[in-house]
C-alpha cells in the first residue's frame, strides 16, 4: 500500500512537470510568433526544441505508467499523453514553416501559385495525415492494453492455481492482435493513398467523395466511448472502398508496396508460392521421365525446352499484383505438364505419382537437385569459396570505396568566390595567407567584426569575429542578441548578476551606446568555450 501511494505521488510530480513544461512551451511560441529578427526566432526554436526533449522524457514515463498492471484509472495518464503529442506536432509544423523563410522567393510566391486545384491537394493530404494520426492512436491504445495483459500474466507466481478465465484471455488476446493489425493494414493503405494524391496519380475530389464518410464513421466508431461492438466494427470496415480506389494496381505503378487483405495473405500466400514451386518441379522431373522411356533425345529436348518456357512465363507489368501472377504461373505450369505427359507411358506415370511424394519431402529439406545439362541451369546450393577468393573480394570491395573522382584531379583551392568574375590576371585569384586566422581578426577594429559577426552567419568568418570579440573584453547576451562592454567597474557583483554601466553595440542603428544601472544576469551570458 505504502509502494502504491509512493508511486501516485510520482505520477502527480510528473504531471506537475508536464503542465509547467506545457505552459512554458506555449509563452515561447508566443514570444516567437512576436519576434522582429530571424535570429531572435532561431533562439526561441532552439528553447522550444529543449522544451520538446523534456516532454518527450516525460511522455516515456507516462507510457510506462499505462503499461503498469497496478494503476487501474489510466484516463489522466492517456490525457497527458495526448496532451504532449500535440505540442509535438505542433513544433514539427513549426519547423516545417521556418525552413521557408518569409523573405524567400518561395515563400513570397507560395500564397501566389496555390490555385484552388493545389489547395483541394493539400486539404486531402492534410485530412488523411489526420485520419492517420487517429488510427495511430488507437493502435497505442490497443498495443498497452496487450502489453498491460502479457504483464499481468507475467507477474502470477508459479504453482497457482489454473485461472479459469484464461481461455477468455486467450481469445481477447487474439482480437487484440487481430484489431492491431487491422490498424497497420489502413494506416498502410492511408499513406499509399496519400502518396498517390501527392503525385498526382489519384484525384483528391475522388478520394474525398469515395473515401471520406466510410473511413470517418470507422474512425468514429474506434472511439472507446462509442457505443457498438465488433460486428459493427467489421461492418463498418473501409476496405471496400480500398478496392473502389484501385489502390493495389496504382500503388504498384508508382512504386509502392503491394499491401493484399489480410485475410488473403494468410489463406493464400504461402499455398500459392508452395503450389507454383511444386508444380514447376514435378514438370522437370516428368521431361526426365519421359525423355529416358521414350528413348529419342531429340522430341525429348524439343518437349523439354517448349514446356520450360512456358513454365516460366515472362516477369510481370507493374501494375499487375503478386496473387495473380502466381495463379498464372500455376495455370501455365500445369498446361504444360499435361501436354508434355501425355504422350508417356503408364510406366512413367506411376514414376511421376512417386516423385510427387518425394517433391513435397525433399521441398524442406535442400536436397542437392541434380538437373540435366541441357536444361541448361545449375545446381543448386552456394558454390564454396577459398580463402585467396576472399581476400580478392574484401580487396575488390575496400578498393571499390575509394574509386578517385573527378574533383581529385583538381587543384586545392582554399578560397571558392560566391559570385566570381573574371578579372585582369595581376589582381590575386586567391585570398592572402593567414587571413583565416585568430590573430589576423585581433588587428581588425570591433566594428568590422561585428559586421561579420552579424552578416555573416553560419561561416567561419563570424566563429573567429566571435573570439576576437570575447579577446577584446566584449560579452554576448543571448536574451537581447547584443555584445557588451564594461565601461567601469561593476557597482554590484553577485553570483547571478552583475550591475553597472555599459557600452553595447546597437547593431539595428550600427552604433555603439551607453546603458547605465544595467543588470546582466549571468544566465544570459555566453561562455562556450569554441577552441
Amino acid at each position: 500500500m505504502a509502494e502504491k501511494r509512493k508511486l501516485l505521488a510520482e505520477i502527480d510530480k510528473c504531471f506537475k512537470k508536464i503542465d509547467e513544461g506545457v505552459e512554458l512551451f506555449e509563452e515561447t511560441m508566443v514570444k516567437m510568433q512576436e519576434a522582429n529578427s530571424d535570429n531572435q526566432r532561431e533562439k526561441y526554436q532552439d528553447d522550444l526544441k529543449k522544451e520538446i526533449k523534456k516532454l518527450q522524457r516525460l511522455r516515456d514515463q507516462v507510457k510506462g505508467w499505462q503499461n503498469c498492471s497496478e494503476i487501474k484509472d489510466k484516463d489522466k495518464l492517456t490525457h497527458y499523453r495526448k496532451l504532449i503529442e500535440q505540442r509535438m506536432e505542433q513544433f514539427k509544423d513549426i519547423e516545417r514553416e521556418n525552413k521557408t523563410k518569409p523573405h524567400s522567393k518561395q515563400g513570397l510566391s507560395a500564397e501566389e501559385k496555390l490555385d484552388p486545384r493545389e489547395k483541394e491537394k493539400a486539404d486531402t493530404i492534410e485530412w488523411l495525415q489526420s485520419q492517420i494520426r487517429e488510427l495511430s492512436d488507437e493502435a497505442d491504445r490497443t498495443e498497452s492494453q496487450i502489453e498491460s495483459m502479457l504483464s499481468v500474466d507475467a507477474g502470477k507466481r508459479r504453482g497457482k492455481k489454473e485461472d479459469e478465465r484464461k481461455g477468455e484471455k486467450e481469445k481477447r488476446m487474439e482480437e487484440l492482435k487481430r484489431h492491431l493489425d487491422r490498424m497497420k493494414f489502413h494506416m498502410g493503405k492511408l499513406e499509399i493513398c496519400m502518396r498517390m494524391v501527392n503525385n498526382e496519380s489519384l484525384e483528391s475530389r475522388r478520394v474525398m467523395e469515395v473515401l471520406k464518410d466510410p473511413l470517418e464513421m470507422y474512425v468514429e466508431a474506434l472511439d472507446p466511448e462509442y457505443e457498438g461492438d465488433a460486428d459493427e466494427l467489421e461492418n463498418l470496415d473501409p476496405e471496400d472502398a480500398y478496392e473502389e480506389l484501385d489502390l493495389g494496381a496504382l500503388s504498384a505503378q508508382i512504386g509502392g508496396i503491394q499491401i493484399n487483405s489480410l485475410d488473403e495473405e494468410k489463406e493464400n500466400g504461402f499455398l500459392l508460392k508452395f503450389q507454383s514451386f511444386l508444380d514447376v518441379t514435378l514438370l522437370r522431373i516428368s521431361i526426365t521421365v519421359s525423355l529416358f522411356r521414350d528413348g529419342s533425345a531429340e522430341s525429348g529436348q524439343l518437349c523439354s525446352l517448349g514446356a520450360m518456357n512456358q513454365a516460366t512465363p515472362p516477369p510481370p507489368p507493374p501494375g499487375i499484383p503478386y496473387n495473380s501472377v502466381a495463379a498464372g504461373r500455376i495455370v501455365v505450369s500445369s498446361s504444360a505438364t499435361n501436354s508434355c505427359t501425355s504422350g508417356a507411358s503408364p510406366a512413367s506415370n506411376a514414376n511421376v505419382t512417386n516423385a510427387k511424394t518425394t517433391v513435397i519431402a525433399t521441398y524442406f529439406a535442400f536436397v542437392q537437385a541434380h538437373i540435366p545439362a541441357w536444361l541448361g541451369a545449375s545446381p543448386l546450393g552456394r558454390t564454396p569459396t577459398t580463402n585467396e577468393m576472399d581476400m580478392q573480394l574484401a580487396a575488390l570491395e575496400a578498393s571499390l570505396a575509394r574509386t578517385p573522382l573527378p574533383m581529385d584531379s583538381e587543384r586545392p583551392r582554399t578560397y571558392l568566390p560566391k559570385i566570381p568574375c573574371p578579372c585582369a590576371s595581376y589582381y590575386p585569384q586567391v585570398s592572402a595567407q593567414n587571413v583565416d586566422t585568430l590573430e589576423y581578426y585581433l588587428r581588425l577594429s570591433p566594428e568590422t567584426l561585428f559586421f561579420i559577426f552579424y552578416y555573416m552567419e553560419g561561416t567561419r568568418a563570424q566563429l573567429l569575429a566571435a573570439k576576437a570579440l570575447k579577446k577584446l573584453s566584449w560579452r554576448f547576451h543571448t536574451k537581447y542578441l547584443t555584445w557588451f562592454q564594461r565601461h567601469e567597474e561593476p557597482k554590484q557583483i553577485t553570483d547571478d548578476f552583475e550591475q553597472g554601466t555599459y557600452v553595447y553595440f546597437d547593431y539595428e542603428k550600427w552604433s555603439q551606446r551607453k546603458k547605465e544601472s544595467f543588470t546582466f544576469e549571468y544566465r544570459y551570458l555566453e561562455d562556450k568555450d569554441f577552441e
